[in-house]
């Protein structure tokens, strides 16, 4: 939508509170380096739908795995963490 002052704003949805349309607000290296984690290296290929955690089969194959690998089923699924990468463009300042 916008840039300006080193800051970008744009709109997305946020699907947790019924869709509704919003706009962000972030800087210019965060936006790039979200949008470039979208961005597959040269020679590989996206796969979402095939494999062992298909949504069709994802049950079923985790339930084989555990089972395969005598491992008690999950009571409570584990909280994911949120992985914050670090910017490729200032590897130079981790010393």
């Amino acid at each position: 939508m916008a840039c300006e002052n080193q800051r970008v704003s744009f709109r997305w949805r946020d699907y947790a509170h019924g869709g509704k349309n919003k706009v962000m607000t972030i800087s210019v290296y965060e936006f790039l380096r979200r949008f470039l984690i979208h961005v597959l290296p040269k020679g590989l290929v996206r796969i979402r739908h095939f494999g062992l955690f298909a949504n069709r089969r994802r049950a079923t194959s985790l339930q084989r795995c555990r089972s395969l690998l005598a491992t008690p089923p999950c009571v409570d699924p584990p909280t994911t963490a949120i992985y914050q990468l670090p910017c490729p463009l200032r590897s130079h300042d981790r010393g």
